[in-house]
């Protein structure tokens, strides 16, 4: 892997950054270009300077190599954000279940 630039050294993202928020406020958004393009410099930059109310994690999904190995790893990111709504984390988990996952302790 590369020497990462740290998030106060980048220069020049700032519009990119600000129209990649303004997507996310209502659309997702799939991230993609060539090697060596700028792609984790720009998150690791959004996650260190995040939007007021956003919370924003950075996941290497290089080795999810199913839906299953997607969604654990995300769930395993997300579940301490959802701990006061078990509700929501219970039927995340059943979810994953359903599509043939393992069960997570909570």
């Amino acid at each position: 892997m590369a020497v990462q630039i740290s998030p106060q050294n980048v220069v020049g993202r700032d519009r990119l950054i600000d129209q990649i928020w303004q997507k996310l406020q209502s659309k997702s958004l799939r991230f993609t270009a060539e090697r060596r393009i700028g792609k984790t410099t720009v998150l690791k930059k959004m996650l260190a300077e995040p939007r007021p109310g956003t919370a924003v994690r950075f996941l290497d999904l290089e080795k999810a190599d199913s839906p299953q190995r997607f969604t654990e790893a995300l769930l395993q990111e997300v579940k301490p954000l959802l701990s006061t709504k078990r509700k929501t984390a219970g039927r995340f988990e059943q979810f994953l279940i359903e599509i043939g996952g393992s069960k997570l302790a909570v």
